[in-house]
């Protein structure tokens, strides 16, 4: 079934399906098999189409393409990493990969008891995001061992931006980034067996829009042939105000938006035409400047994702409908102590008093008083201490504010009684032994 090289870290496996497979060794007692296709794209903004091979390849040592965007330049936005090719090279057509670590002793022994299988979905803001090193599922693998309780991990990617979320005017092209990931667990729920995989035991996983994503998996009815995941772990994101499912109206607004921001004039059809004909960093880089203006890439509320409740997702039935998700086993929410951080950047310019005016507009006198009174932001306070309180203000409003809302509601009500709810907090700065809080509903 298998043969080890002792000259090199590599291992050759035999797939029942899909043929002869090489992967590295990567760690001692995990193989790596990186930039498998799971689906194909067959022009900009269309569907993917699920892989039913490899097409012959058999080498899968190598990192495959990213899926374009603008890469981060520092370590803390998401790399390089040490070793990485800076920028990595990207191709839209050939970046739906996915990555496998497995145990060298479940390849070796395929028809013994199969392994549940933990497949991450990255996170990014849907603007950037891909398999590297800081999402890297091995080390997890690892640690299985240890535990003596073995998986099988895998990372995905998924088209970005504008290639993945911007609904054209063609019909049945909305949801482009969200198809993908569903194409990807057809494509493990396919093949994941031939590995010593559990199709039936598959846990999904994301941090930031990866688990807006699965929320989103969630609100979809499952394919006829069955559930594509039977557990979620909803890590630093859930669905809130701001992050919801939008109307179809409003995202042909934001296509006829992104038209103008391109130099294109024509609009619908015509429009698209020209916006598949566009150069890739030029629609990158509008991508990028969408979410830079402080919008978001959120997915439309069209029928073929979301069925019969298309048009009627709003953000506050959204944990009564995850409620209703009879075919998730178990639920983990988590967060960590200041999930503001990561909008350091896009914040840092602001300042104490404009920061309140727009709390104001938002919230109104009394509620911007709250605000003031909760956080302890004044108009004319120093900016530095501005900027700390100010963070802890947006990661409670996006992140732990929406967590907090999903456990008060029926999704804890309903699963409380059938399915074990966990909330997880990490304090990456406690100085108290493992950093977590656990609240199981």
């Amino acid at each position: 079934m298998s043969s080890h090289s002792k000259t090199t870290p590599k291992f050759t496996f035999h797939h029942e399906k899909l043929g002869p497979m090489t992967g590295i060794i990567a760690p001692d007692n995990v193989v790596q098999f990186r930039a498998i296709t799971f689906a194909t794209i067959p022009g900009r903004f269309k569907q993917s189409v699920l892989a039913d091979g490899l097409s012959g390849k058999e080498d899968f040592t190598k990192p495959g393409y990213a899926c374009p965007h603008v890469f981060p330049e520092d370590g803390a936005g998401g790399g390089p990493f040490p070793g990485e090719v800076f920028p990595a090279p990207s191709d839209e057509f050939k970046c739906l990969i996915l990555q496998l670590n497995i145990p060298i002793s479940c390849l070796q022994s395929v028809g013994s008891s199969k392994l549940p299988v933990l497949v991450y979905i990255h996170g990014g803001g849907f603007v950037l995001g891909k398999i590297d090193e800081q999402h890297n599922t091995a080390l997890m693998v690892e640690q299985s061992l240890l535990d003596s309780q073995p998986i099988i991990g895998a990372s995905i990617q998924y088209r970005l931006g504008a290639f993945g979320y911007l609904r054209t005017p063609e019909p049945g092209n909305g949801n482009l980034g969200l198809n993908d990931q569903r194409n990807a667990l057809l494509w493990i729920q396919k093949f994941i067996g031939g590995f010593g995989g559990d199709s039936n035991r598959v846990t999904l996983f994301g941090e930031s829009a990866g688990s807006l994503s699965i929320c989103a998996h969630m609100l979809s009815p499952p394919p006829p042939s069955g559930p594509l995941f039977h557990r979620a772990i909803l890590m630093s994101g859930v669905i809130g105000p701001t992050t919801a499912p939008i109307l179809p109206t409003d995202a042909n607004k934001i296509y006829d938006m992104f038209l103008k921001s391109v130099g294109i004039e024509e609009k619908g059809e015509a429009g698209l035409k020209h916006l598949r004909e566009l150069e890739v960093q030029k629609l990158v880089k509008a991508s990028a400047q969408y979410f830079s203006s402080g919008a978001l890439w959120l997915s439309v509320q069209d029928q073929e994702w979301f069925g019969n409740n298309a048009g009627s997702i709003t953000w506050n039935r959204i944990p009564e409908l995850i409620g209703n998700c009879e075919w998730v086993d178990e639920i983990i929410l988590g967060t960590t102590s200041f999930e503001g951080t990561t909008m350091t950047e896009r914040f840092a310019s602001v300042t104490p008093g404009v920061f309140l005016y727009g709390v104001t507009a938002q919230l109104g006198k009394k509620g911007a008083e709250i605000v003031s009174q909760v956080y302890g932001i004044t108009p004319d306070m120093d900016q530095n201490l501005f900027l700390a309180a100010g963070l802890r203000w947006i990661g409670d409003v996006i992140f732990d504010g929406n967590t907090i809302v999903f456990l008060s509601k029926p999704i804890a009500n309903r699963l409380s009684t059938n399915t074990p709810v966990i909330s997880v907090s990490h304090n990456v700065y406690s100085e108290k032994g493992l950093p977590l809080r656990l609240r199981r509903s």
